[in-house]
């Protein structure tokens, strides 16, 4: 009791103390599965001092609130349906349900009290399910008939809770609509009228938040059919020839599978199934197939016609005659067409003309007897009989008639019909006559028999023996009747070759783009002719064509070569002559067209002489005509001089030649011309010749001369631009920016143009910089009365000078060299040198560190012998130092002055800045 009175307290300290619904301290909602452990986790941090209290409750899905667990730091209450089934983690307000059961679904709160804040609460909510096992599905039957039979299929499972459902046929879902209802909470489906593709696999899928199950497949039977039922024939033929085969298939929608039966103009067959074949069908055999198809299922059937035909080949196809020899109009002929196949047709053929009816021509029997009356010489045929039906056809061989007239119409006549002939020509005397058989010929001159047969005679090559009066006669066999011509004289005299002449289609003819036609006539019989081109005879070929007997000669593509002279030789067997010469004007060009330059070159001195020269191969003459950059000058003729020339006239020069006849034209490629002055006085200038490092430096080229072009060297190097180096004015400025102490030359400048160059004088820049780089060469420690030498150096232009500074104060040194003479210890110290450039103002500082050590014992002796050694050392030095200058001396008093002067300012120059600073000196200071 006293703990539930303080719990209470403590709960109403809390209450009063603050409270917050801290969001996200439970998730919103939870899932477990019965008979499983579900967890309840809290996002609160673990705080340093416990919790004052934790308190867990739940409402139930009737709305019952119950305390789960009350925990204090002393004490844990848990109501007795939670006792073992709970574990509370104090550190975080968590709390472990075991064995869950449906009947702790529900709202689950905690409630947090920590020491001295506000209190947190979270919600969660539990749902609790039951997993699914043993899910079925059991239809109310499945053997249907289509749109006749509705079904119904139930859905349930062994176990599981909250249970919600999903049904498929196949892979796709069902959903309620139409002929489709899902009832009592989706567990039963039904479908009041099914169809054929309501077969299934139909399956239920059942789930809940926690699992899912799905029921064995269940298949329909949905008998369905017959409908849709085709008829088709292969090969699919209006007409199908007596001997192949046929397959008539029947198919059909059904399900069952149909059932077929085959009938032939209302027979039954004893065929079965959907195929019917027949094989090497018979003409008997055509008519109306019919297919029927029967469910016995639905005990519905369906039925399908076709209509067959079958055909007999043609062939043999015969043709009889009752005759094949008479005589013209003596009485008729009947010809029979007989042939083997179905449903023959028949046409008559005369040659390939169709024998039609008419008053002499009568067609019987289908068409299959002709029967011709009065048979004339027209009718001799060839005579065929064409048989044919829809699948095929046939030609019967040939019949000729032989039909017996004449000899009647006779005609003898004369080839060519003229007067008289030539002698040595040919005559064709040619007799006709109709007649048939064809008949005899005999030929006769002046009433005397000759030995030629035949109906034409040939009198090849007359001679005047053959003149006379000729005539044919005739004779035929059969008929037993001859025939005589009318006589037709031929008369033969002699002619000479004479009056040869040649006149041409034209004679002014333009190169390859015509042909000229030359015809050759003379008096005189049976002319022969032959062409000539000056001593050459010609003959026919690509160009050439010669032709009415040798008369025409036709050059196509006239070219240049063909100019002539032409003549005509004509003979005969007993004369000759030839024509007057012919000669052809052929134009052509310019083509070839040419320009040299004397002298040759491209560039020329002003003032000097050139002469431009153009040719071309053309006819008549080329005329020419001369251009300066394009321009036209006045002067025309195939040549140009040019006397005393001057730069404006330089350019480039073109000649164009043109022919009046050919009206073409062509134009040289243009010569280029430079007319220059020559380069000279070539002169380098610079701003400034002494300049400061890093300033500018401008340099610029002039020259006589014209066209100049500008090349600048520093030494041998070329000098190019770059954002260092500037070019400009045609290149004939050269501006070096931020030029340093590399930049001091010799620079010059080479000036060229197409006839000289010329190289100027060298450039140097004097450059001053510095004082930079500062080193001092010194060792860092001696021994005391050793001597010690420090050397300052520095890059300057012009030299620095130089002062010390001895531990900060001025050593009065104004040298490069820092000389100490037996050192001491208080030579020990920094030692500064500074360098100074008077002229750049700039300075440069360098410090060094001495030190001065005792030497050791053995070392006095050492050093009394040392100095002894360096004394006579420096006597022996200092004899031939004065030696050497006595000598010198005396030298250079017996040269010249300015040599002396030049000497002494040399020496002057060079002299050394070495200064001593003896041990004295140092401790006077």
């Amino acid at each position: 009791m006293t703990t539930s009175v303080l719990l209470l307290l403590l709960l109403i300290l809390g209450a009063l103390s603050g409270s917050s619904n801290a969001a996200g301290v439970l998730p919103d909602s939870l899932l477990a599965t019965a008979g499983q452990t579900v967890t309840f986790n809290t996002t609160v941090t673990p705080p340093a001092t416990p919790f004052l209290a934790i308190t867990w409750s739940v409402k139930d899905i009737q709305g019952a609130v119950t305390s789960i667990v009350t925990s204090t730091n002393s004490t844990n209450v848990t109501v007795p349906q939670y006792q073992d089934r709970i574990t509370l983690f104090r550190h975080t307000g968590s709390l472990e349900l075991r064995n869950v059961s449906l009947r702790d679904a529900g709202d689950f709160t905690v409630t947090i009290i920590p020491m001295g804040g506000a209190h947190q609460r979270g919600n969660c909510k539990l749902d609790v399910y039951e997993a699914i096992s043993g899910v079925v599905l059991i239809p109310s039957g499945t053997d249907l008939l289509e749109s006749n039979s509705p079904v119904t299929m139930s859905c349930s499972v062994m176990s599981g809770s909250g249970l919600s459902f999903r049904w498929l046929n196949g892979s796709s879902e069902i959903t309620a609509g139409g002929r489709v209802k899902i009832t009592e909470g989706g567990s039963k489906l039904t479908l009041t009228r099914v169809t054929r593709y309501d077969q299934g696999p139909f399956r239920c899928h059942v789930f809940n938040g926690i699992s899912n199950g799905t029921s064995d497949p269940v298949d329909l039977y949905i008998s369905y059919g017959p409908e849709n039922i085709r008829l088709t024939t292969s090969p699919s033929l209006e007409y199908h020839l007596e001997g192949s085969n046929i397959i008539l298939s029947c198919s059909v929608g059904s399900r069952p599978p149909a059932v077929f039966q085959w009938s032939l103009n209302g027979e039954l067959l004893a065929e079965s199934g959907p195929e019917l074949r027949l094989q090497n069908v018979l003409d008997s055999q055509s008519g109306n197939y019919r297919c029927q198809a029967f469910n016995n299922k639905t005990m519905k059937s369906k039925n399908r016609r076709s209509a067959i035909t079958i055909l007999a080949p043609v062939s043999r196809v015969e043709v009889k005659t009752s005759s094949t020899e008479m005589f013209e109009f003596s009485g008729p002929v009947s010809l029979s067409c007989s042939s083997s196949g179905t449903s023959p047709s028949f046409r008559w053929l005369n040659g390939s003309s169709q024998v039609t009816e008419s008053e002499r021509v009568q067609l019987t029997d289908g068409g299959a007897n002709l029967t011709v009356v009065n048979v004339t010489r027209y009718d001799l045929g060839p005579f065929r009989c064409h048989v044919f039906n829809m699948i095929s056809n046939g030609t019967s061989d040939p019949v000729v008639l032989s039909v017996y007239f004449g000899p009647e119409n006779m005609n003898l006549m004369s080839s060519p019909s003229q007067e008289s002939y030539d002698e040595g020509s040919d005559v064709d005397l040619i007799c006709s006559v109709a007649s048939g058989p064809p008949p005899q010929f005999r030929w006769f001159r002046n009433g005397d028999r000759l030995s030629h047969a035949g109906p034409e005679l040939k009198l090849v090559n007359v001679h005047l023996h053959q003149s006379g009066n000729y005539s044919c006669q005739v004779f035929n066999d059969k008929t037993r009747r001859n025939l005589t011509s009318e006589p037709v004289a031929v008369s033969v005299k002699r002619s000479e070759i004479s009056n040869v002449v040649i006149s041409a289609s034209n004679t002014d003819v333009e190169e390859l783009t015509g042909s000229v036609r030359l015809s050759c006539s003379s008096a005189g019989s049976f002319p022969s002719f032959v062409w000539r081109n000056g001593s050459s005879e010609l003959a026919s070929g690509d160009r050439v064509q010669i032709d009415g007997e040798g008369a025409v000669l036709t050059i196509l593509n006239v070219s240049r070569y063909d100019e002539g002279p032409y003549a005509c030789h004509v003979f005969n067997n007993f004369s000759n002559a030839s024509s007057p010469p012919l000669k052809l004007s052929v134009s052509y060009g310019p083509e070839s067209v040419d320009l040299t330059l004397f002298p040759p070159g491209e560039y020329f001195e002003r003032g000097s002489n050139i002469s431009l020269s153009c040719s071309a191969a053309s006819r008549p003459p080329a005329l020419f005509q001369w251009f300066l950059n394009g321009d036209s000058l006045s002067h025309s003729g195939p040549e140009l001089n040019l006397v005393n020339v001057q730069e404006n006239q330089s350019g480039n020069y073109s000649c164009r030649a043109s022919n009046s006849k050919t009206a073409k034209y062509q134009t040289t490629q243009p010569s280029a011309i430079f007319i220059q002055s020559p380069v000279s006085n070539v002169t380098l200038y610079s701003n400034l010749s002494v300049m400061f490092e890093f300033s500018s430096a401008a340099m610029s080229c002039s020259s006589a001369g014209s066209a100049l072009s500008f090349l600048w060297l520093n030494g041998s190097l070329e000098v190019t631009s770059s954002p260092r180096v500037h070019l400009t004015d045609g290149g004939s400025a050269l501006t070096v920016v931020n030029a340093t102490r590399y930049d001091q030359g010799p620079f010059s400048c080479n000036v060229s143009n197409g006839l000289s160059q010329e190289l100027s004088r060298p450039l140097h820049l004097f450059i001053q910089y510095g004082p930079d780089r500062l080193t001092i060469e010194a060792p860092d420690s001696v021994f005391v009365g050793q001597d010690a030498t420090l050397l300052c150096s520095a890059s300057s232009v012009p030299t620095a000078s130089f002062s010390w500074l001895f531990n900060g104060k001025p050593a009065g040194v104004h040298a490069a060299a820092y000389v100490i003479a037996s050192s001491q210890h208080w030579h020990a110290g920094t030692y500064v040198c500074t360098a100074r450039n008077a002229v750049t103002g700039q300075s440069a500082t360098g410090r060094h560190q001495l030190a001065v050590s005792d030497l050791p014992d053995c070392w006095p002796s050492i050093g009394v012998a040392a100095a002894v050694t360096a004394a006579c050392l420096i006597v022996i030095i200092v004899v031939i130092v004065l030696i050497t200058f006595g000598l010198k001396r005396r030298k250079r008093h017996n040269s010249i002055y300015p040599a002396l002067k030049r000497g002494r300012k040399s020496l002057r120059v060079n002299h050394s800045d070495m200064y001593k600073i003896s041990a004295r000196t140092q401790n006077d200071r």
